[in-house]
């Protein structure tokens, strides 16, 4: 579990840097290190998330962010950024669904 939030931070640090690519690296590193149900998979699924989105891998993105409600469904953050996936896509109903569900959950 400490090799894996490791990976985690390693993957934050680097995307604060802008190096989306060696993020991505070690968010993939940290899962791969975790077992699907973990605290913090639902985490580092929603941080690679972004990390796709970004790199305009939308249809990853939104794969990540389903993984992640999957495992935590109350997690705010992966139902936005699913949402904001989908929008690009062009999936524009069911980026208003994930949007409005991650409004209910945070509404603030």
């Amino acid at each position: 579990m400490e090799a894996a939030r490791k990976e985690k931070d390693l993957g934050n640090d680097k995307y604060k840097e802008k190096k989306l690519q060696e993020a991505l690296v070690h968010y993939t590193r940290s899962l791969d290190l975790l077992p699907r149900d973990n605290e913090l998979s639902h985490l580092v699924l929603s941080n690679r998330a972004l990390v796709h989105i970004e790199q305009r891998n939308f249809l990853q993105a939104e794969k990540d962010c389903s993984d992640a409600i999957e495992i935590h469904s109350r997690w705010a953050k992966a139902w936005h950024r699913r949402g904001v996936a989908r929008c690009k896509q062009g999936k524009l109903e069911e980026a208003m669904k994930d949007l409005e569900e991650a409004l209910k959950i945070e509404p603030n």
